[in-house]
């Protein structure tokens, strides 16, 4: 980062939850184009996800005793 203006804002329409299953097929059958990404269709920037584990550190085994 420079700080420096932004040429845009970063728009995520959902935030981090990503679409329902049904309303996607709800918008295919509204005329979106099969197989066709949101994010490709209304020019949304893409995202990435990043897996985070929130687990205790270092992983433990379950053992039964």
């Amino acid at each position: 980062m420079h700080f420096e203006k932004p040429d845009r804002l970063t728009f995520v329409p959902d935030g981090w939850a990503g679409y329902w299953r049904e309303t996607i097929n709800r918008w295919y059958g509204e005329g979106l184009p099969i197989g066709m990404t949101l994010e490709d269709y209304f020019s949304f920037d893409p995202r990435e996800i990043i897996p985070v584990d929130f687990g205790p550190i270092p992983s433990c085994v379950p053992k039964v005793l």
